[in-house]
């Protein structure tokens, strides 16, 4: 599923153990905010796999026992 993010989203930012709220990891990326209506995150199992544009979830990450794998672009429309 692909959604805009909500506020009280969280996700694991790659690299990191401990979950970041979507809006606190924005804010550090020092986005401005109208750019931040425009995010969108992609969503497994109800669980936030890609902040689309930006950083995948830890969670979700390639490792050797990955079975199969999904390929998706980010096309800028404007």
């Amino acid at each position: 599923t692909i959604r805009k993010w909500a506020k009280g989203d969280k996700f694991y930012p790659l690299g990191m153990k401990k979950p970041k709220k979507v809006s606190d990891f924005l804010v550090d990326a020092k986005m401005p905010l109208p750019d931040k209506d425009r995010v969108y995150v992609m969503l497994s199992g109800g669980q936030i796999a890609w902040l689309i544009g930006h950083r995948i979830d830890e969670r979700f990450k390639i490792v050797a026992a990955t079975k199969k794998l999904y390929i998706c672009n980010t096309v800028n429309t404007e």
